[in-house]
């Protein structure tokens, strides 16, 4: 049966709810029909259906929504798939093999696009590169798996692609009197990708250990690709009289590149910065993530910042919602409290990497915790902080508390939450909706999803011990106390608490049994008390 349209009224019938039903439960047939039999479209559509249908939506406009900077730290993470990693004495590797049995549909429709006929040749606007821009078979190959794993690539064209479409489409529906040059103009003053490349230097430098002539590549790939909308923070290191000399600098696609800094036998090299700023000293003082963001942070034009991360992705129909989600940080409308508007808005993520059991395991925990978890912790507990990506931050509110993270090594293991405590301490407060949303890659494997969680209990354990979590304590109400202690420090601590009571239940119950009282150790583990711990 061919699929029946979905009409909608008009801009102002979505706000007031009257959108069509997708998810109609006494019309299964015409849901079926109507969706793609892709899985992934599937999905996106369906979020899309449920956003708009969130009651109430806030109202906004392009042309009034503040300046938007997206910060994306890089360290060595892989920014764009080669030939070498697809290809070896002329066969697939496993990596190309999976990924086009896994997107069988997807890639079949890839090879439509590119190859069109058995005879290859360059597309014409191919979906994984810019429109009207012609790749070849290897590099529309090398984008298509890079957009489908957890890479540099695939973040920096998710955001800048789907971001400024959806706003250029938005502010095309607000303001239809405007020409094409004046969106593409509106939407340029109101978003900037700041990339922090920490070692961008080091990829240019053949003396370094850390030179990488592939991911100088990939870098100069991303600035010819998204060179509008990027701008490259760098960190920058050179001999001085009294030391080493350390830069923080910025560089973007109109700086051409040093002639004296240029690879031998390759037309690669380092670009000359735009903007140059002398450190006090090595700004490395933590784990790295944290002294990369803050050093990019001079760079920033926005008056809001929003944390991604290098494995994350954006989608285009969730970005039609982004000017109503700047709208309620810094709009005419936005709500208050004590005088100040939220310091941090935050949303959830889709994790899009639930391969496999352990992926699924991993992808449907961080669900849950970016759903319901967090829009428990935001009302009514009042106990959510930040917790990175993506949440989106008051710029002027960040850099008066030292930056979006700290970088203390070994007490801020975990970084991003004390932008939350700070912020909290000061009389700030924060915001979570989920009518906007981004996708994230999680670990994968046993072992790294194992270390995930070690990590963020450790980080817990490390945050008891701070001067931030003792001033909570002391003037949080407690009412609110309790909230804060339960789904942040208490929890790891109840963990920890039922693990070792787990333990003492079995050696006591093994004890007794052993000592000739088996009517104790029955009764121990026939108790209502020891049912629950066997259970649990």
């Amino acid at each position: 049966r061919a699929p029946r349209p979905l009409h909608v009224e008009s801009a102002a019938a979505v706000r007031q709810g009257r959108v069509p039903r997708l998810l109609d439960p006494l019309d299964v047939f015409r849901l079926r029909n109507s969706l793609p039999a892709n899985r992934e479209a599937r999905r996106r559509i369906v979020a899309l259906a449920r956003s708009a249908q969130m009651q109430p939506l806030p109202t906004g406009r392009v042309r009034d929504m503040p300046m938007l900077s997206v910060l994306v730290p890089h360290y060595s993470e892989t920014i764009l798939f080669q030939q070498k990693d697809l290809f070896v004495d002329g066969r697939n590797t496993a990596l190309l093999h999976y990924l086009v049995k896994y997107y069988r549909d997807e890639f079949a429709n890839f090879a439509e696009r590119v190859c069109g006929t058995s005879a290859v040749r360059p597309s014409d606007g191919d979906a994984e590169g810019e429109p009207g821009q012609s790749l070849d078979l290897e590099e529309a190959l090398s984008r298509w798996t890079s957009v489908r794993m957890q890479t540099l690539w695939r973040t920096v064209e998710g955001v800048c692609s789907a971001y400024a479409r959806a706003l250029a489409t938005v502010a095309k529906q607000q303001a239809p009197d405007l020409t094409q040059s004046e969106r593409e103009h509106l939407v340029k003053g109101k978003l900037q990708v700041v990339l922090a490349v920490q070692q961008y230097a080091k990829f240019a430098d053949p003396a370094s250990p850390a030179f990488d002539i592939r991911q100088l590549a990939a870098v100069e790939a991303l600035l010819s690709a998204f060179g509008d909308w990027l701008t490259l923070a760098i960190i920058e290191e050179e001999a001085g009289p009294h030391g080493r000399l350390y830069f923080s600098s910025m560089v973007d696609a109109s700086c051409p590149v040093d002639p004296t800094r240029r690879v031998i036998s390759s037309q690669l090299g380092m670009r000359v910065p735009k903007f140059r700023v002398e450190l006090p000293g090595f700004p490395i003082l933590g784990h790295g993530k944290s002294d990369n963001q803050n050093c990019a942070i001079i760079y920033t034009r926005g008056e809001v910042l929003q944390m991604i991360d290098a494995n994350q992705d954006a989608y285009f129909e969730s970005a039609l919602f982004l000017p109503m989600a700047l709208q309620e940080m810094v709009g005419l409308d936005v709500e208050e409290q004590n005088g100040r508007r939220p310091g941090i808005l935050g949303s959830r993520e889709h994790i899009f990497s639930d391969v496999g059991l352990l992926g699924r395991l991993a992808a449907d925990s961080e669900f849950t915790f970016g759903t319901i978890v967090q829009r428990t912790m935001d009302w009514p507990l009042q106990a959510r902080l930040h917790y990175g990506h993506p949440d989106m931050m008051d710029k002027l509110q960040m850099v008066q508390q030292g930056g979006v993270s700290k970088g203390t090594r070994g007490l801020n293991l975990s970084e991003d939450v004390f932008a939350g405590l700070d912020l909290v301490l000061r009389g700030g407060w924060t915001k979570y909706q989920e009518y906007f949303h981004v996708g994230k890659g999680r670990d994968m494997g046993f072992m790294s999803a194992l270390a995930f969680y070690a990590k963020i209990s450790m980080g817990n354990g490390e945050q008891a011990i701070t001067r931030q979590w003792t001033r909570m304590g002391i003037e949080l109400p407690v009412q609110r106390l309790f909230g804060v202690f339960y789904t942040h420090v208490g929890y790891y601590l109840t963990q920890a608490l039922m693990s070792k009571a787990l333990q003492v239940f079995g050696f006591m119950a093994a004890f007794f049994a052993v000592s000739g009282h088996a009517d104790a150790a029955v009764g121990i583990s026939t108790s209502y008390f020891g049912f629950l711990y066997l259970l649990f």
